[in-house]
């Protein structure tokens, strides 16, 4: 009760937070918005390399609250040596751009 106080106290306490079925959670946010853009009408092959792209970070982060994800997270999995290509290479900066 201490902490729930405390949080409110510094104007950072967010009901959604503390919810059961986690509405902040990486996955849960990222699935509903590939259903949005799959729904929008943009090319199916584009939805294909988003799907790519978020099933890459559900991977690394799981369906962790969205307000820890850091910069250096986002940087770690952009850089990450598992994504070589099968030639043995880096991804490109253009894919990494893209994600």
């Amino acid at each position: 009760m201490n902490g729930i106080r405390f949080k409110t106290d510094e104007g950072t306490f967010d009901i959604r937070d503390y919810k059961k079925d986690n509405p902040l959670g990486f996955e849960n946010l990222s699935r509903k918005w590939l259903e949005i853009k799959a729904s929008s009408g943009i090319d199916n092959k584009t939805v294909q390399s988003y799907t790519n792209f978020v099933n890459r970070a559900v991977a690394a982060w799981g369906n962790r609250n969205i307000k820890a994800i850091t910069d250096g997270d986002i940087e770690d999995l952009l850089l990450d040596r598992s994504w070589l290509t099968p030639q043995g290479e880096i991804v490109k900066n253009k894919t990494r751009n893209n994600m």
